[in-house]
């Protein structure tokens, strides 16, 4: 598990490689066992902080508690980037747009890293949850690239799209990467 872990890191290291310096305050949020958050931060040098609504942690990481699983205990901008590294399909299709919503209050910037939605994906998740994350909800709400779009552009959010290319050609998982941030007022 762990030897997976720091596999899946370097891949979400180079996908996420332009958005984090070492000068960010970055938000894990639904960070897990804190492995990859662990990995991220000693990669980029940068100050971060997990949250998740139980302490899954097997790393030393700097931890908050969630309050509830749609709120996030930080003050408004309190970080330069938030995180959800495939975390969201979790949560409830209500409870996605929510959590979004209070990881834009308190974060400048925003990077979903998710999986693309596939039966592999699902029982993977599934039985891996299980293993590792008793009691964490396992939905499946996994979406397609235009079905996340759209969740974006109904709640006024401004995001880009990025196809995250597999490691190598048998890989048995596609990824993507959205950037977020929230739209101005005019």
């Amino acid at each position: 598990m762990q030897a997976t872990l720091l596999y899946r890191s370097r891949l979400i290291i180079k996908a996420i490689t332009p958005y984090i310096t070492k000068e960010a305050k970055v938000l894990d949020i639904g960070c897990g066992n804190g492995v990859v958050s662990h990995e991220l931060a000693k990669h980029f040098g940068c100050a971060l902080t997990g949250t998740d609504p139980q302490s899954y942690l097997t790393t030393s990481i700097p931890f908050i508690k969630m309050l509830r699983d749609d709120q996030l205990p930080f003050e408004d901008g309190a970080f330069d980037v938030g995180m959800f590294i495939d975390t969201l399909h979790h949560a409830s299709n209500e409870m996605q747009v929510k959590i979004i919503l209070d990881a834009l209050r308190v974060c400048k910037k925003l990077l979903i890293f998710e999986v693309k939605p596939s039966l592999l994906a699902s029982v993977s998740d599934i039985i891996l949850n299980r293993l590792n994350y008793a009691g964490t909800p396992v939905p499946c709400t996994f979406r397609n690239e235009q079905g996340w779009m759209d969740l974006f552009h109904e709640n006024h959010i401004t995001a880009t799209a990025r196809r995250i290319k597999k490691p190598i050609p048998f890989y048995p998982f596609s990824n993507y990467l959205f950037v977020l941030e929230k739209k101005q007022a005019s």
